[in-house]
């Protein structure tokens, strides 16, 4: 089972062209770019939404492949409701099958997906799993997504996996200049160890407590365990959060160069695999005034990345300093689980061909391989 917060149409401010028949019944945004546009019709995008606070309402949702689709490309059986839903005044009852309509992306990459249940648009469901979103807070998209990629205004799909979190396990090891600390001890001003620009403060630090529910539920973590990459990668046993990325290299990223990855789509390589066993689980979240590699366990691995709204979103003082002062540049580019799930596959079959490429074709990155000098000239004469 699998949780959606849905904010109702009467807890976002839309724009005046997008009428109450749009709202409910539109399939998809309707941007320029998409094959399907039709300039007769408001386009979702170019336009700009205000969150007029207010808790959203959590949804439970059913579904047997974890990956919230479009029912049109729907991989599995379709989601369906768990239980009986108010939404607006209007009770969708359990069984009543919940689509990922289409979804739509602003400029820093932040993403908010269009709910629908039993055939209507209720509401967003955005980007933002464990936060409620003040009264204020606007989201301007420049894209719009459908569930398959050729129909969406940026080529890319809307499919999405229910977890959306990226965070450390509590007893994760991150590498500091005073050496080794658990990720629970770390507090706003310490600083750790950065891949490219050496040791930097954590601004913001969060922990989040999980209650794991059933063993579908789209939190819980994955263990990679001790040497799972190769020897000492990772030092210990590594607990992550699904979408928590780490850093891929080799022969299979050598026209890009090294890429971030959610470990979620690398369940595919030897010995990886979900925690079903556990209840409770606490992740920490470690914010700097830049998106950077961190250590963890001798693994190149990122520092939280929090989309716009997930940003805007923080509370008090500490929300309004980390506004002023993050980057959203990513540390290095963003593969989709989707992609990191296609390069495992053609992992596997470079290893059962051998040769020049074998195991090494794609490789987990150790944290002391990219800060090497030899390493950090090359990213100087690439970039």
């Amino acid at each position: 089972m699998y949780k959606l917060a849905v904010y109702d149409w009467t807890q976002v401010s839309t724009p005046a062209a997008l009428t109450p028949a749009n709202l409910a019944n539109d399939t998809n945004g309707n941007d320029p770019s998409q094959p399907s546009y039709d300039p007769s019709a408001p386009s979702w995008t170019g336009v700009t939404y205000t969150y007029l606070g207010g808790s959203p309402t959590s949804i439970k949702v059913i579904d047997d492949d974890g990956v919230f689709q479009d029912g049109y490309v729907e991989t599995g059986t379709p989601a369906t409701l768990a239980e009986d839903v108010t939404i607006s005044g209007v009770t969708y009852a359990a069984g009543s099958i919940v689509e990922n309509e289409f979804a739509l992306v602003d400029a820093g990459g932040s993403e908010v997906w269009v709910i629908r249940i039993g055939g209507v648009n209720v509401g967003f469901a955005p980007q933002v799993p464990y936060y409620a979103i003040p009264a204020g807070v606007t989201f301007s998209p420049v894209e719009a997504r459908d569930g398959d990629a050729a129909a969406s205004s940026d080529g890319i799909s809307s499919d999405t996996a229910y977890s959306g979190v990226i965070c450390f396990g509590a007893q994760t090891s991150i590498a500091t200049p005073e050496g080794a600390r658990r990720a629970d001890s770390l507090v706003a001003g310490d600083l750790v160890l950065t891949a490219d620009h050496g040791p930097q403060p954590l601004i913001w630090v969060a922990h989040s407590h999980v209650r794991l529910e059933d063993r579908n539920d789209p939190a819980r973590p994955i263990l990679c365990p001790k040497d799972a990459f190769g020897s000492g990668v990772p030092e210990r046993d590594l607990i992550l959060s699904p979408q928590h990325r780490v850093l891929l290299s080799g022969p299979a990223l050598d026209t890009e160069g090294d890429q971030l990855a959610p470990v979620c789509g690398l369940l595919g390589l030897p010995r990886l695999r979900v925690m079903y066993g556990l209840r409770r689980v606490t992740y920490v979240h470690l914010l700097l005034e830049r998106h950077a590699i961190l250590s963890s366990e001798g693994v190149a691995s990122e520092s939280f990345y929090p989309g716009p709204m997930a940003l805007r979103a923080l509370d008090g003082a500490t929300g309004r300093q980390a506004a002023g002062q993050v980057s959203r540049d990513p540390a290095r580019p963003m593969l989709s689980r989707a992609q990191a799930e296609a390069l495992v596959e053609q992992a596997r079959i470079e290893r059962r061909r051998g040769g020049s490429k074998g195991a090494d074709w794609l490789r987990v990155a150790a944290f002391a391989d990219i800060t090497s000098p030899v390493r950090r000239n090359l990213r100087l004469q690439v970039g």
